[in-house]
């Protein structure tokens, strides 16, 4: 349900870009849709940026349950909030890696 409201963020925008082309500059509505189109923006940025930190924890707290499966006491991976999960790799790949750089 919320992928739907995201969705009709971003087709707002298109459609004020769309009715910002058409609209004389000299009309009346002209600055009020400039502005309109402008907010729109900002709000589909702060979603779209909430969304990825949301993403985000949620991909460390899946690695930190995989670090301690069974335990009560959680591993804490990083308190920082400004943290970020970047990147995963395959343990096989990367030990693979190494061995060949040794080889």
């Amino acid at each position: 349900m919320l992928i739907i409201h995201v969705q009709r963020l971003t087709r707002y925008v298109l459609f004020l870009k769309e009715l910002t082309k058409m609209t004389p500059h000299n009309h009346e509505d002209f600055e009020q849709i400039k502005n309109e189109l402008e907010m729109i923006k900002d709000v589909t940025t702060l979603v779209n940026g909430g969304k990825r930190e949301f993403e985000n924890v949620q991909k460390i707290d899946e690695i930190q349950k995989r670090l301690t499966p069974n335990s009560k006491k959680k591993f804490i991976i990083s308190q920082n909030p400004s943290s970020k999960f970047v990147k995963s790799y395959s343990a096989a790949l990367i030990a693979k890696k190494r061995k060949n750089k040794e080889s």
